[in-house]
């Protein structure tokens, strides 16, 4: 039974509160963005990560690429792509290590996390190649066409002891 004044949203769902004429509860009735877990008569949030369709009886991933932030969706379409320096599998956003960067959204695999060059590095979750900077004792001689470095040693007598030293920067 429904109330005459409850709200749509309420009425649809008011069946799930009140117990069976015989004074048993009633199944769990997962609505939108919800599932039921086991035997509880009680809807459970769906996860970060996933999606629940009305009536489901546990989440479904994000297609791979693709994340969720924020519990509660009902449907694949609200999963939102995956953010540039990081990678999602199974609805799980991971950051991409350091000495690595990924600069598009929507990577499904560790394989999208490219490497700096040589003699340089980057913190975790990088998202451009311009965060790849050249090690202590290296300078950027020239960086490539795709914004990567040209890391080369330090000429002698030059002191190279700051991370990113660039042409520009090079302490002579």
């Amino acid at each position: 039974r429904t109330r005459p004044h409850a709200p749509a949203r309420a009425r649809a769902h008011a069946s799930c509160r009140w117990p069976r004429r015989d004074g048993r509860p009633r199944a769990c009735c997962a609505r939108q963005g919800h599932y039921c877990s086991g035997a509880s008569t009680e809807p459970v949030p769906c996860p970060l990560g996933s999606f629940c369709a009305v009536g489901s009886g546990g989440p479904t991933a994000c297609e791979p690429g693709y994340t969720s932030q924020q519990e509660g969706l009902h449907a694949a379409d609200e999963c939102v792509p995956c953010e540039r320096g990081h990678w999602c599998a199974q609805g799980q956003q991971h950051a991409c290590d350091a000495g690595t960067y990924n600069d598009a959204p929507g990577g499904a695999s560790l394989k999208v996390c490219r490497a700096c060059p040589e003699n340089s590095r980057s913190a975790a979750a990088s998202s451009s190649a311009a965060d790849c900077l050249c090690r202590e004792g290296h300078y950027d001689a020239n960086a490539t066409a795709d914004g990567l470095p040209a890391c080369e040693l330090c000429p002698l007598a030059t002191a190279c002891t700051e991370p990113g030293t660039t042409t520009a920067t090079l302490p002579v």
